[in-house]
């Protein structure tokens, strides 16, 4: 199952793959202080909106995100194209904060 995400302003669209969620659990299990990011998480199937705001804030979850798996390697939720993943979401969600748009999502 794919989370699908589209910024409706601008047409561009990012998924995160099933295979790519475990770092929402690294979020869950590590405690770690990502609460928009755990939200989404608990929010997963509910067809989610994400406000301009809370990508600005997203971005430095996956910030936090990339430091502990920085110290932690062999962690068991990181995906294994973790500095891909990172990247393409940085990118999505800084271009929705730069427009001021909103995110629509959608899972399957």
């Amino acid at each position: 199952m794919a989370f699908d995400m589209e910024i409706k302003k601008t047409g561009r669209r990012e998924s995160i793959d099933h295979r790519e969620e475990g770092f929402f659990m690294a979020i869950e299990r590590e405690d770690l202080n990502c609460p928009t990011l755990s939200r989404i998480w608990h929010s997963f199937y509910d067809g989610l909106s994400i406000w301009p705001n809370h990508s600005k804030l997203i971005i430095g979850e996956l910030t936090t995100l990339d430091k502990f798996f920085h110290t932690n390697p062999k962690c068991e939720f990181m995906p294994q194209q973790w500095p891909t993943l990172r990247n393409r979401l940085s990118d999505f969600f800084r271009d929705a904060a730069s427009t001021d748009s909103m995110i629509y999502t959608q899972s399957d």
